[in-house]
């Protein structure tokens, strides 16, 4: 049997999708978004306010049932980088590992804290994803 060459693996891997027959190409996630980040811990740890705070135990069967919240100053200040927007997929980073859910606009306004990864602004299919 003939030696395959582990770049000639990794184009022609050994399970296909039906009806693809093409090489398999690289890419970085990155290349094909606007924004890749995670979230931040609030201040107020009150768990009171008006906006929605969406923590990994918040993530279940890629639904958001979000329970915290935080203050809508924190939210517009502090916690600014981590606002979440429609379409954001959230997925988890720490804790839990794998739990994800795109963000619907029925939640917003909302927030996140760092267990969560956001993608933002992507140029491709999110059930692929």
């Amino acid at each position: 049997m003939a030696k395959i060459d582990d770049s000639v693996k990794k184009k022609v891997p050994e399970l296909r999708f039906k009806g693809f027959t093409d090489e398999w190409e690289e890419r970085k996630l990155g290349q094909y978004t606007k924004l890749i980040t995670k979230g931040t811990t609030p201040k107020d740890k009150t768990g009171i306010g008006d906006v929605n705070f969406v923590k990994v135990e918040n993530i279940t069967n890629g639904k958001i049932y979000p329970i915290n919240k935080i203050k809508q100053n924190e939210h517009d200040n502090y916690l600014k980088r981590s606002r979440l927007e429609e379409k954001d997929i959230l997925f988890s980073i720490a804790g839990t590992l794998g739990r994800t859910a795109i963000v619907n606009k029925s939640i917003l306004p909302a927030n996140t804290n760092q267990a969560l990864a956001i993608i933002r602004g992507y140029d491709f299919d999110t059930n692929f994803l």
